[in-house]
């Protein structure tokens, strides 16, 4: 891996032309994508796009590529305050995300930046100043802070002002191609035949220089002032400030504040009844020997926690939340390979392996198995919504993974769903070549489908949303039904020579769609439910189990066999989980996260709530 100490992202190379025209060009490939780097001396630089998701790959490519120090989001923004004019410099304590309404800090400057899925004319930016009293907009800020975060590297914002707050853009958006590039041509030939946006792209376009050369001014200079003088006043850092000194970031390695104290009582979404979830502050959690205090960055919200939020089956109060991934605040006595900054996911069960069941590898009937390990406070499970979960002895010994330097937060709380999936296609023993059809397509579905296509199965996926079809296409899932519009039974058997599929996966919760796993498989197959954790009575066909000679099969939880490969799987990155998160939320709006995860839109994959989502020390702290 070749190392940079600071990494720049922008979003196109005519923001930071003048800098990069004599650096070297760098053709590097990383997840399937080609990018095009500008490397000199200690620093590269990388052109995104426009947009958030050309900003997550583009900061996701450099942290893997160069291994930096340093994070910058650098390039235009509009300006939100009237007293701001183009060329002005800003270096921003925070970024938020407009469409979620999280907030990162940076550690360094003051004053905020929103960024906007879209671009931001005045009526907008109006809007935008009074919703989240920012300073000035981007598309891409929020994108390339929270990737830099969630890997642990320090991330700084800073922006030149492209178009004051009353400049009124000619129509752009239109010509932002899906890559997140502006389609130059297709804008001129827009623009040629309208006289009267003449002098507005003219203007843009002088804006635009003025803009490029007081940014690239900036990201040139060498002989810059400590940090500190970056760090106070109330307004946005002006071009004729005195700036932070970059290669002293980027040597220290996390910014100043990396170690806080552990506070008395912390915020928790806290079940208190059936569909009643409330943010309430609690006392942060004890440890005693042998055990850890985590701080909590990312969780995802599995199907199983809304499943117990909506049906009442276990009593109240608790705090929910399993697939937890943070850092080690504070270790008990006794704790030798774990300290406090280092970064870990932990596993919520894990069995005695001497029981009758645990003889037998069957898990997850074992009484041990079934205690929880892991706990926010009240009767322990899993306690990953909220800021700080307790981890015992014997998870801390037997399920507690160190996350490598360069995988995200949002990657590492895979390890667990991954390693229930992994087991559920080793409970089907496909064979290379079977045929498996996998209904759901929502981001466990994927998973499966994964999984199943790793093992040498033919992949056939069906949903009701066409939109996560187009997912699933993407992630390499071509043979698929869409279930609003056509029969999944035909379909499956047109396209197995009217046989039916060798194996079913029921990778959705509806017991409805049981009798259509098991008439979609031939004579002799296998179906496998996966998401029916709900107890219940469904009417099945006995002779499909008898004369036709189907398997019904279950599969439950995780393994700890299977752990050892579910780390491999997504320490590895065998595939980008992060592309399977849709939506993101802080802990403050877990509330709207468990209602979006309890009743999906088309849209919406999976969902994860990110306490860390708020922190500004970078990634580590604690007391040993």
């Amino acid at each position: 891996m070749q190392r940079a100490k600071i990494a720049i992202v922008a979003a196109l190379e005519r923001e930071v032309s003048p800098l990069v025209k004599h650096w070297r060009i760098a053709k590097r490939t990383y997840d399937g994508c080609d990018f095009k780097f500008f490397e000199h001396e200690d620093k590269i630089l990388i052109c995104g796009g426009i947009g958030a998701e050309p900003g997550r790959r583009a900061t996701e490519a450099a942290i893997q590529l160069y291994n930096p120090k340093l994070m910058i989001s650098a390039g235009f923004a509009g300006a939100l305050d009237p007293k701001l004019k183009v060329g002005d410099i800003l270096i921003l304590a925070f970024v938020i995300d407009a469409n979620d309404g999280s907030r990162l800090g940076t550690g360094t400057g003051s004053g905020a930046l929103v960024s906007s899925p879209s671009i931001a004319g005045p009526g907008q930016k109006a809007k935008l100043a009074t919703a989240y009293g920012a300073d000035a907009v981007d598309m891409e800020g929020a994108a390339v802070g929270r990737g830099a975060q969630t890997h642990g590297v320090p991330f700084m914002a800073v922006k030149s002002v492209s178009d004051e707050f009353d400049f009124e853009l000619p129509p752009m958006q239109k010509f932002v191609g899906t890559s997140g590039q502006f389609r130059n041509v297709a804008f001129a030939m827009f623009v040629t035949v309208r006289p009267w946006l003449w002098m507005k792209t003219f203007t843009l376009y002088r804006n635009s220089v003025l803009a490029s050369k007081s940014l690239c001014k900036w990201l040139a200079e060498q002989d810059l002032q400590k940090l500190q003088n970056a760090r106070v006043g109330t307004h946005p850092i002006k071009a004729s400030s005195t700036y932070p000194n970059l290669m002293a970031i980027a040597d220290q390695g996390t910014l100043e504040g990396l170690t806080r104290k552990i506070p008395a009582t912390m915020q928790a979404a806290v079940y208190r009844g059936i569909n009643d979830v409330r943010l309430e502050t609690v006392p942060t959690p004890k440890i005693g020997p042998g055990e850890l205090l985590i701080r909590v960055h990312t969780c995802g919200v599995c199907g199983t926690d809304l499943k117990k939020i909506a049906s009442g089956s276990h009593s109240a109060p608790r705090i929910f939340g399993h697939e937890t991934s943070g850092v080690v605040a504070a270790k008990g006595a006794g704790v030798n390979h774990f300290k406090p900054g280092d970064r870990v996911v932990v596993f919520h069960h894990i069995p005695c392996g001497n029981c009758f069941y645990c003889e037998r590898k069957t898990f997850a009937q074992c009484e041990t198995y079934k205690k929880v390990g892991c706990t926010a406070g009240f009767e322990p499970s899993g306690g990953g919504f909220a800021e700080y979960v307790r981890v015992m002895d014997w998870i801390v010994e037997r399920g507690t993974v160190p996350i490598p330097d360069k995988v995200s937060f949002e990657q590492a709380c895979f390890v667990e769903p991954v390693n229930t999936c992994i087991k559920g296609i080793e409970r089907l023993h496909l064979a290379k070549g079977e045929s498996v059809l996998v209904i759901g397509q929502g981001s466990i579905g994927i998973l499966l489908a994964a999984l199943a296509k790793r093992a040498g199965a033919r992949v056939i996926t069906s949903d009701l949303h066409d939109q996560r079809l187009t997912i699933s296409k993407e992630l390499g899932f071509e043979e698929s039904i869409d279930a609003s519009r056509a029969d999944v039974v035909a379909g499956v058997r047109k396209l197995t020579d009217g046989r039916g599929a060798d194996a079913a996966i029921l990778a959705v919760g509806s017991n409805g769609l049981i009798k259509t796993a098991m008439e979609v498989v031939r004579p002799g197959g296998r179906v496998l439910l996966f998401a029916q954790t709900a107890r219940g009575e469904v009417t099945i066909d006995p002779a499909a189990v008898c004369v036709d000679e189907k398997t019904l099969l279950g599969s439950y939880s995780a393994s700890v066999d299977l752990q050892e490969a579910s780390v491999r799987f997504v320490m590895g990155r065998e595939m980008n989980l992060e592309r399977l998160i849709s939506h993101r939320f802080p802990l403050s709006q877990s509330r709207e996260a468990l209602e979006l995860a309890a009743h999906p839109q088309p849209d919406s994959m999976k969902i994860v709530i990110q306490p860390g989502s708020s922190w500004s020390d970078s990634n580590a702290e604690g007391n040993s």
